[in-house]
């Protein structure tokens, strides 16, 4: 397990998402409002323009769980896409912002008439299904600890801020959403943070966020 991060977003070739105020609609997210639902019908592409917007998924016994967090320059309502049109996850916003809403029924226009633009949407689909294969190697780490710092690489690479030999990192998460995404519980979540902490490997500043140090884990 590779647990060192690059300290920045995952880098992609620069594209011009001015063409996206002509086919899509801008949406306010508001902190605590949810944007879709899961197992409701879906019908839109969101790409965040700012803010922080959490996925969470329901199991088969009903229990709500945290998967990601994302942030701007993100894309999400991949249930659009999806044979029957539905939503595979519960989208809520952690902070106010806002996001692009694509219609999948305007993704032919996009890919005639822009297609660096949708390609930029296919990098982004693809980067969200690799993170799922990163955050399914997280949960198969067996230490608690290394569990937890290793989440925060993979949430580093994708929102993380190179500041010096720190990273900065916005997190408007609960210590219990932090726990769903790889399996400890909260109390859990607490105890490792306040020894990584005494430990050096991070600095938080409470609900706004923490400063990493990307060579922590090693």
């Amino acid at each position: 397990m590779r647990l060192t991060s690059t300290g920045s977003p995952l880098a992609l070739p620069h594209v011009d998402l001015h063409p996206l105020a002509e086919i899509a609609a801008r949406q306010p997210l508001l902190k605590g409002r949810f944007i879709c639902v899961q197992g409701q019908p879906a019908d839109s592409l969101y790409l965040i323009e700012k803010g922080q917007v959490l996925l969470c998924r329901t199991d088969a016994e009903g229990e709500d769980y945290s998967l990601y967090l994302l942030g701007p320059g993100q894309l999400f309502g991949e249930g659009a896409l999806h044979p029957e049109g539905m939503s595979l996850v519960t989208a809520r916003a952690i902070t106010d912002g806002s996001a692009y809403v694509l219609s999948g029924a305007l993704l032919p226009r996009l890919f005639q008439h822009y297609p660096e633009l949708a390609q930029h949407i296919l990098n982004l689909l693809s980067i969200r299904l690799e993170r799922a294969h990163r955050r399914l190697d997280v949960t198969r780490l067996a230490d608690a600890r290394t569990r937890l710092l290793a989440l925060l690489y993979v949430m580093a690479d994708h929102q993380g801020e190179s500041c010096g030999s720190e990273i900065w990192m916005p997190l408007s998460l609960t210590q219990a959403e932090l726990g769903q995404m790889i399996g400890l519980a909260r109390e859990t979540v607490a105890r490792i943070l306040t020894q990584l902490a005494r430990e050096g490997a991070i600095r938080r500043e409470g609900r706004r966020g923490l400063w990493l140090l990307p060579d922590a884990g090693r």
